[in-house]
């Protein structure tokens, strides 16, 4: 009889114990996944890498490049990308290694993006004309460089 109820205490202890371990392991688990930072590409204009080119004309798409920001695991989309970009936030550290925003800008807004068929839409409002004009508009080769790194297929 004793010998049952040592079995039995000692199944309980043995379930409960790993019941914990599960619990703490999960949790970790999760805490880690939905909690722990992501990285995602923001594309800037490198005035430096463009030199580099030497190509015919200044202001290649090629020499709008990635520079990585960490964001929540959940705001690693487009959306985030690109108000990244709008808010046009350089280090001293990238500055000197080239990289150029003509970013901020109050008139230019990120609308959103939908789907259109086989296709993804990028809306903005520019009621003051601040991506036309000029031989060297970096805004539009960076947001067609973000557009393009979310969605194959991506024209103008």
């Amino acid at each position: 009889m004793k010998k049952e109820k040592a079995k039995q205490l000692l199944s309980k202890i043995s379930a409960t114990v790993i019941i914990i371990f599960l619990v703490v392991t999960g949790g970790f688990w999760a805490y880690s996944f939905f909690f722990s930072p992501a990285y995602i590409n923001v594309f800037f204009y490198n005035k430096l890498v463009d030199k580099r080119l030497g190509t015919f004309m200044p202001c290649s798409e090629l020499a709008v490049t990635p520079l990585q920001r960490k964001v929540k695991r959940f705001d690693a989309n487009i959306d985030s990308a690109i108000k990244l970009l709008m808010e046009g936030k350089l280090t001293e550290a990238e500055m000197r290694h080239g990289f150029t925003s003509e970013f901020p800008n109050a008139s230019f807004k990120y609308l959103g993006h939908f789907y259109d068929k086989d296709s993804v839409v990028l809306k903005f409002e520019d009621p003051k004309d601040f991506t036309s004009g000029g031989a060297c508009r970096e805004v539009r080769q960076e947001v067609r460089r973000h557009a393009a790194h979310w969605w194959s297929g991506c024209e103008d």
